[in-house]
Parts: structure tokens; sequence; C-alpha cells
């Protein structure tokens, strides 16, 4: 993938086989140039059982903290960093089965401060508040795109059921009587 610079974004795009994606840190966001698949790779195994195609390109804005996803035959769909936070794949945020999830709130100011290639399959994500645990295979990305509404709606019933806040400076105490 090769990045053009547009100020406070970065896109990735397909390049020559056999580049290599440096590791940059969030001083370096406008100036990525890291490629995440070869240019010959079409399609990616996530499981035994599916394969998922790898997106055409992946565009961060750091202004509007927004990861736009475009899959083949598909417009672009973005995806906030909130989002990408709070449903992070991580066994820190998901648990190691079902019901083991922990809920994440206070992260609506949150941002992404690197991304880095996980051989042909995946992204990892570094967020501002030091979680970096998570692998975003493209399967996954997809999945928060096809659902990304519902799932948000799902992820604030969540907060408000449990009186927590996507503020991160703010404490809500329920009067119970």
């Amino acid at each position: 993938m090769s990045t053009a610079d547009r100020g406070t974004e970065f896109i990735l795009r397909p390049l020559t086989a056999g580049q290599r994606w440096p590791r940059l840190g969030a001083s370096q966001l406008s100036q990525i140039s890291k490629p995440f698949f070869s240019s010959d790779q079409t399609s990616v195994a996530v499981t035994n059982t599916m394969t998922q195609t790898a997106p055409e390109s992946l565009k961060y804005s750091v202004s509007r903290r927004e990861l736009s996803v475009t899959f083949a035959d598909s417009d672009p769909a973005q995806l906030g960093a909130e989002l990408l936070r709070v449903l992070s794949p991580s066994a820190e945020v998901q648990g190691h089965g079902p019901g083991q999830e922990t809920l994440q709130s206070g992260k609506s100011q949150v941002h992404v401060t690197d991304i880095q290639a996980v051989g042909h399959y995946a992204v990892q994500l570094t967020f501002d508040d030091g979680h970096s645990s998570g692998l975003y295979t493209w399967a996954y990305l997809a999945h928060l795109v096809a659902n990304k509404d519902r799932l948000w709606n799902e992820y604030l019933e969540k907060l408000a059921n449990a009186g927590a806040s996507r503020d991160p400076h703010t404490d809500i105490v329920r009067v119970i009587s």
C-alpha cells in the first residue's frame, strides 16, 4: 500500500509486492507510507471456513477520528475511532468467551495513534489511551462496516443500562430510592 498525504489524513493503496510496512507513531500519522498487503493478494484466509477479501483502501482522518474502509464493489464506510476502540476484538474488551465482555466507557475522545499491518489478514490499531491488543482482521472490519449502526446502538444501550458515559470526564451517579 502506498499513501497519499492529505494533511491530517492518510490513504493506503496497493503497491508492488514485497514492500514493508514500517512502524510509525502518532507524530508521523500524516506522513505514513505503509503497505499492508501485496498487490497480488486478492483474498486472505481469516478462519478455517471463511475468507474475506482485503479492503482496497483504508483511509484514516486524524481530524475526524475516522477510519474509512473500502471493500471491492462498495462505497467507503466510515468507522469512528470510538466505535473501533469500544468494539476492539481484543480479549481485554471481548473477554475469552460469551458473557465475559468488558463495557468500555469514557472513550468519546479517543484517537488512533498507530496502525500496523499484521501479515496479510489484519491491522493492529493503537489508541491514545494505550490500548493496542486487538487485531482487526479483514473479516472483523467487514462485520463492523455491515453492522455499525446496530452495534453502535447496542453499545449506547449497554452504557445507559450500566449508568456509564461516553464522556471521559463524566461520572454518572444513580440515585436509588
